[in-house]
């Protein structure tokens, strides 16, 4: 064969795999959504290396915009755990900092549900920043 008709079995090689997780990856587009959200918050906890039990939490601020189960909108103040992307190192980062957060979520279309999360990004904000922890209005029942 030649070095040219090799060639272009390669290439033919690589869009058939490559076009095969493509199809897989809209399938599963079509049943999740992942958003993203960003916050203020106090670091409640930090992971400790080596003990797998450990993790990052923080006391954040209320989130209006976020999306709950059945589509409900809203997030209270809480202290919640952030589990971190891969890679996302917390250098520098200690329990009381003050901090923005950004996290994904990702939900499930069909049931109106995140199903998972994990933090993007936390930076150190000034230890001067006023955090507000008041709760979103209640609704009308």
């Amino acid at each position: 064969m030649s070095m040219f008709t090799l060639r272009v079995l390669g290439l033919a090689a690589v869009v058939v795999v490559f076009g095969g997780c493509r199809e897989k990856s809209a399938a599963v587009e079509k049943t999740t959504a992942v958003h993203s959200y960003t916050v203020r918050g106090q670091v409640v906890t930090v992971p400790v290396a080596g003990d797998p039990r450990t993790e990052f939490s923080a006391r954040h601020e209320a989130i209006p915009e976020f999306k709950g189960p059945g589509g409900e909108m809203g997030m209270n103040t809480m202290t919640m755990p952030f589990p971190l992307k891969d890679g996302l190192a917390l250098d520098g980062i200690a329990v009381g900092d003050k901090v923005e957060i950004t996290f994904e979520v990702i939900y499930d279309l069909a049931k109106l549900s995140p199903v998972d999360w994990a933090a993007v990004s936390v930076k150190e904000l000034p230890a001067e920043t006023a955090l507000n922890f008041s709760e979103l209005p209640r609704k009308p029942e």
